[in-house]
């Protein structure tokens, strides 16, 4: 198991800090260290812990999450910080969905960390959140619309 951070380059110090507190320096993976995301995910251990720090407002960000879940599969999951409309969040769990892949939607903040999707991702990956913030709270499945 490994677990990946994909943000943009910008962000490559908070990743490196991040990282820190995984101490897994083998098994944890920043995308502003490979030449894109999608080399970052073939180098990747299975299954797959995949958290996006990717901007709303970036025009490749849905190609991006694209990418990834291309070269991912069922054991593999994307841990989303996206904070968007609903129809977006679901938009994104579908292209999951359709290649097989598990999506939840998170928010990151001080006082806890939120979590959307399947009861069942939520259970195999609540170790994970908690090593991000102590506090988790499961707010339930993304609706299908």
């Amino acid at each position: 198991m490994s677990i990946g951070l994909v943000m943009p380059s910008s962000l490559h110090e908070l990743g490196i800090k991040l990282g820190a507190d995984f101490k897994q320096s083998k098994k944890f993976h920043v995308s502003t260290n490979y030449k894109n995301a999608k080399s970052m995910i073939t180098r990747m251990d299975r299954p797959r812990q995949v958290i996006t720090m990717l901007p709303t407002s970036a025009k490749n960000s849905e190609e991006t999450l694209e990418l990834l879940v291309e070269g991912m599969g069922p054991l593999d999951i994307i841990l989303d910080c996206m904070i968007d409309t609903p129809d977006r969040i679901q938009s994104r769990a579908d292209i999951c969905f359709e290649n097989s892949t598990q999506y939840m939607a998170i928010n990151i903040t001080r006082e806890c960390v939120y979590v959307t999707g399947t009861h069942m991702a939520y259970l195999e990956n609540k170790n994970l959140l908690r090593r991000i913030n102590k506090n988790v709270k499961y707010m339930g499945g993304i609706d299908e619309v």
